[in-house]
């Protein structure tokens, strides 16, 4: 007696088959053409007795030819990988029976799991290119994965991924997964080390020293009178240290008094409000041609308000300051080059209309860009 085992294709029979867990399983019966019934046990607890089950899961053929019934059963497999012990016992009307095994072995999907040798836990990832992917478990193997985040280890740059523990074989990301798998994590010492500075009120609190690639430790909370602190501004948890670089300490006022601050820019009224004692940190504004040089108080531009904290509501004045394009100079160079041609075109073909001059002139103060308008050529023309 033969048994063959194989996983669902999506079209077979119409079977819903989105699941790994769906198997189809064959039996193949020689000499007992008057089998009388059978007993199939697919060893997950579960089983099928043609005398008192329902068997539309089950269909049978016989073929007189060579004296064989073929049995194939559809049957859901719990979704847990493991391998699954069948039986199936054919009886005949003498009393006689045949019994045969099946192993069949639910693999699930591949699960890469990751050893980081020193470095931060990474949790195992599943390949699943399943259901949800419009796919099966099969389509699951032979397939690459996608990588994690690196993991990260105090004084050590992380090197890549190998798939032996002896950091023999790199591991590529585009590597097909055949099965559940470890890799293995490398490392590259650090000897490169950045400074990172700690602000209070931009003045330095705490100034501290990392090797590349190690977690930026964080120095006591400040303190300060009539405020909470908050945080540090930019810095994340876990954040390494990959530059020289800083971070302002963040407070909130214990009251959370706020005052609303306004200004205008071309003209664009803009407003926000800052926290009580607090300095100005809106973004600084932006004018075509020009540079924004801070902020003020007056409209004259007399007061600062540089590290000055806001105790108001108030208007401030942005002061700019206009680009340097070097213009004057250059169409002052432009004119006197333009007149000495003037000169020479005079000299050369000997012009002695006024008209004449006035309109040489005209064209060629326009090519260098200049206005004739009021012009007076009458003191240069005999």
């Amino acid at each position: 007696m033969a048994a063959t085992a194989a996983p669902l294709a999506s079209a077979d029979n119409g079977y819903d088959t989105d699941e790994h867990h769906k198997f189809a399983i064959t039996f193949d019966i020689p000499g007992v053409s008057n089998c009388d019934h059978y007993l199939i046990d697919f060893g997950d607890g579960t089983s099928i007795d043609s005398l008192s089950d329902d068997t539309s899961s089950v269909d049978s053929t016989y073929d007189s030819g060579s004296d064989t019934w073929t049995y194939r059963v559809m049957h859901v497999y719990p979704e847990v990988p493991g391998t699954y012990t069948m039986e199936f016992t054919a009886y005949n009307g003498d009393g006689e029976e045949a019994t045969n095994g099946l192993n069949v072995r639910l693999l699930g999907y591949p699960v890469i799991s990751f050893e980081t040798n020193g470095g931060n836990a990474i949790d195992p990832i599943t390949v699943s290119n399943g259901p949800a992917n419009g796919g099966t478990a099969a389509d699951s193997y032979y397939v690459p994965a996608n990588a994690p985040a690196d993991p990260v280890k105090d004084g050590s740059v992380f090197s890549g991924w190998y798939s032996d523990s002896g950091l023999q074989y790199a591991w590529d990301w585009d590597y097909p997964v055949t099965g559940d798998m470890t890799l293995y994590a490398t490392w590259t010492e650090s000897a490169e080390e950045y400074t990172i500075t700690f602000y209070v009120d931009r003045v330095p609190y705490d100034v501290r020293t990392f090797s590349a690639g190690d977690r930026i430790t964080l120095p006591n909370q400040p303190s300060k009178d009539g405020y909470r602190f908050i945080g540090w501004k930019g810095y994340s948890d876990g954040m390494t240290a990959t530059e020289t670089r800083g971070f302002c300490a963040m407070f909130e006022s214990v009251n959370a008094v706020s005052y609303s601050v306004s200004y205008e820019v071309n003209g664009s009224v803009y407003s926000g409000y800052i926290v009580a004692g607090s300095v100005i940190d809106f973004e600084p504004p932006v004018r075509e041609g020009y540079v924004f040089e801070g902020w003020y108080a007056d409209p004259s531009y007399s007061v600062s308000l540089t590290d000055a904290p806001v105790n108001s509501d108030m208007q401030i004045y942005p002061k700019f300051t206009k680009e340097d394009k070097g213009g004057p100079d250059m169409y002052l160079a432009s004119a006197s080059a333009a007149l000495a041609l003037i000169g020479i075109g005079m000299a050369a073909v000997g012009f002695k209309t006024r008209s004449a001059i006035i309109a040489i002139a005209g064209c060629v103060l326009a090519a260098a860009g200049i206005g004739v308008i009021g012009l007076d050529f009458s003191g240069v023309i005999g």
